[in-house]
C-alpha cells in the first residue's frame, strides 16, 4: 500500500517506456581484472542523467550513501558512460515509505574503488593458489574464541567448536 501510494510509484507509473534502462538484470562491470556484479532494482533516464532506485524492505533508509549504491554508480559509469554528477541514487524503503536521495562524487567513487581492491586483496591473501581459488590450509585460519562473536557466525556448523 505504501508503494502504490508513493511518489516513487507515481514517477515510475508515468515514465515513458523508452526511458527505462534496466530492471533487475544480472549485470556486471570490471574493475581492473575483478568482475563486479550489479543488479539494479530499477534504473531509468532523466532529462539530466539517470536515476537508480534500490528497494529496501527491512532496515530504515540510510543517511549516507551505501557501498551498494556506490557500486551501482560505478556500474552506470561503465555501462552508460555517464559522469557521477549526473547519477541520482534513491534508496526507497517499501515498508516505511521512506526515501533517501544521493548524488555521488568522484571522491566517493575513488573510495569505493579502494575499498573493493582492498577487500579483494584481503580475500586473495587467504588463498594458496589464487588462479584456481584454492584456500590455504585450515591451520592458517584462527578460530574465534569469543562466544558472543562465534554464536553469530554463519559458518559455525563447519567449525569444530
Amino acid at each position: 500500500r505504501n508503494f502504490y501510494g508513493s511518489e516513487v510509484f507515481a514517477l515510475l507509473r508515468d515514465l515513458p517506456q523508452e526511458k527505462w534502462l534496466e530492471v533487475e538484470n544480472f549485470s556486471f562491470f570490471y574493475l581492473d581484472d575483478i568482475k563486479i556484479w550489479a543488479v539494479l532494482d530499477c534504473s531509468f533516464q532523466t532529462d539530466d542523467g539517470i536515476t537508480i532506485i534500490d528497494w529496501k524492505t527491512g532496515r530504515t533508509t540510510s543517511k549516507h550513501i551505501s557501498l551498494q549504491l556506490s557500486c551501482y554508480a560505478m556500474y552506470s559509469q561503465d555501462r552508460w558512460s555517464i559522469k557521477p554528477e549526473y547519477i541520482r541514487l534513491i534508496e526507497y524503503n517499501l515498508l516505511s515509505d521512506q526515501k533517501a536521495e544521493f548524488t555521488i562524487s568522484d571522491g566517493e567513487i575513488k573510495d569505493t574503488t579502494s575499498y573493493i581492491k582492498g577487500s579483494v586483496a584481503d580475500m586473495k591473501s587467504l588463498l594458496l593458489d589464487v588462479d584456481n581459488n584454492v584456500p590455504k590450509d585450515e591451520k592458517f585460519f584462527k578460530k574465534i574464541e569469543d562466544e558472543r562473536l562465534r554464536d553469530k557466525c554463519n559458518f559455525k556448523k563447519i567449525c569444530d567448536l
